[in-house]
C-alpha cells in the first residue's frame, strides 16, 4: 500500500483553500445587502457548497479508515482527537471572539453604520449579544468531525463482528443520505450547521459521507487503487445532474417545501447530485493531483492552518474595505487574495516547522527535501 495518497492529499488542501474564496463571496454578498443582488454569485455559492463539505467529509472518512487500519483504532483515536479536538479547543479560544467582533464590524461599515464601530455599545454588542445564540461559524466541521469519530470508533467493532458484506454498504449508505435530505428544511440545499446544537438532518448527511469515505478505503485495499470512473463521463454526468436539479427547482420549487411526491423526487436529484459531483473530484484530482512538488506540499500542508483562520481575516480586510463602494468583484478578489497572502505568509514564516504545525500536520509536516 502506498505510503501517501497525494491526490487525496491535494484535493483535501484544495477543498479548504477554496473555502477562502466561498467564504469571500458570502460575506461580501451580506455586506452589501440589497445591492449585492448577483444571481451568478448565488449560483457559485450554490453549486460549490453542493459538493465541497461532502467531498471534504468523504475524504475525512478514507483517511480515518485508513489509519485505523494501519495503526489500530487506540492510535487513530488519539491521532483524530490530537489533529482535529486540539485545534477545534485552541481556534474556539483565540479565532473565534475575533470572527465574532469582525463579523459585527464588516455588516455595520458595509451597510454606512461606521460611527457604531467605534463605540461601546458595539463592542458590547459583538462580543455578548451574539453568543446568546453561540455559532461555530467555520469551525462547525471540526465540531461536526467530533461527533463522527464518536459514532465510527464505537460503530466499526460492531459492523466487523456482523461481518456486512461490502455489497450492503453503499446502498445502505446512500438510503441514509436519502432520508436526511428528505428531512432537510429544503432538499435543494444542505445548510451549513454552524448552531452548538447538531441539526439532525444535516449531521447525518455529513456522516453518511464521512461512511461512505471509510468504505471507499475498503475497496481501496482489496485493489489498491480508487473506484472511479472515466474523467470525461464523470463531467458529463456532474453537468446533466445540476441541470437536472436546476430543472427540479424551476418546476418543483415551492412543491418540495412539503412531504410528497416532489420532495422525494428532489431529494433523490440532489443526492444523484452531489454523489456525482464527489467522484468527479475524486477523477479529477487522481488524473492531475496524485504527483508531489515542494510547493504542492507547502501549500497541502499550510492548507489547515489557512483555513482556520481565513474567516477573522477576511472580516478584518472587509472592515477595511467595507466602507467603499466598489465593484463587487473588486470586492471579493482583493479580500480573498489579501487572505491569502496573509494567512500563507503567517504559516511559512511563523508555524511552518513548529509545534503547532506538526499538531496540525503530524510528525512529517516538512515540504519534500527537509528531511521529510
Amino acid at each position: 500500500m502506498r505510503a501517501r495518497l497525494h491526490s487525496l492529499d491535494t484535493m483535501r488542501a484544495s477543498l479548504m483553500l477554496l473555502g477562502v474564496i466561498f467564504h469571500s463571496v458570502q460575506f461580501s454578498l451580506t455586506g452589501h445587502g440589497a445591492t449585492g443582488d448577483a444571481p451568478y454569485l448565488d449560483a457559485f455559492i450554490f453549486f460549490v457548497h453542493s459538493w465541497r463539505m461532502p467531498a471534504f467529509f468523504l475524504l475525512s472518512g478514507f483517511f480515518t479508515e485508513l489509519l485505523t487500519e494501519r495503526r489500530g483504532w487506540r492510535l487513530s483515536l488519539g491521532n483524530r482527537l490530537r489533529r482535529v479536538g486540539g485545534p477545534f479547543l485552541l481556534a474556539l479560544l483565540i479565532v473565534l471572539p475575533i470572527n465574532v467582533f469582525f463579523i459585527s464590524a464588516y455588516v455595520d461599515l458595509a451597510q454606512g453604520r461606521t460611527e457604531s464601530v467605534f463605540t461601546l455599545n458595539f463592542l458590547q454588542e459583538a462580543l455578548f449579544h451574539r453568543w446568546r445564540k453561540p455559532k461555530l461559524h467555520h469551525l462547525w466541521f471540526l465540531y461536526y468531525l467530533l461527533g463522527f469519530f464518536a459514532v465510527y470508533f464505537a460503530a466499526r467493532p460492531v459492523a466487523l463482528r456482523w461481518k456486512i458484506p461490502a455489497g450492503w454498504a453503499k446502498p445502505l449508505l446512500y438510503a441514509g443520505l436519502f432520508a436526511s435530505l428528505v428531512f432537510m428544511p429544503t432538499p435543494f440545499n444542505v445548510d451549513a450547521p454552524d448552531a452548538i446544537l447538531p441539526r439532525w438532518p444535516e449531521f447525518f448527511f455529513y456522516l453518511g459521507f464521512f461512511c461512505l469515505g471509510a468504505s471507499i478505503f475498503a475497496s481501496y485495499r482489496r485493489q489498491y487503487s480508487l473506484p472511479t470512473a472515466e474523467l470525461g463521463l464523470s463531467a458529463a454526468t456532474m453537468v446533466l445532474s445540476f441541470l437536472a436539479l436546476s430543472l427540479a427547482w424551476f418546476f418543483l420549487g415551492d412543491e418540495a417545501l412539503f412531504f410528497g411526491p416532489a420532495r422525494f423526487a428532489v431529494a433523490g436529484i440532489k443526492l444523484f447530485t452531489v454523489l456525482t459531483s464527489t467522484y468527479f473530484l475524486l477523477a479529477l484530482f487522481q488524473r492531475f493531483g496524485d504527483s508531489e512538488s515542494r510547493s504542492v506540499r507547502f501549500f497541502t500542508l499550510a492548507s489547515f492552518f489557512t483555513y482556520l483562520v481565513h474567516e477573522p481575516l477576511i472580516n478584518i480586510f472587509g472592515t477595511l474595505f467595507g466602507s467603499y463602494r466598489w465593484p463587487m468583484l473588486l470586492e471579493i478578489f482583493t479580500t480573498a487574495t489579501l487572505t491569502y497572502l496573509t494567512a500563507l505568509g503567517l504559516y511559512g514564516w511563523l508555524v511552518r516547522g513548529t509545534w503547532l504545525d506538526r499538531w496540525l500536520n503530524g510528525p512529517g509536516a516538512k515540504p519534500p527535501g527537509d528531511g521529510a
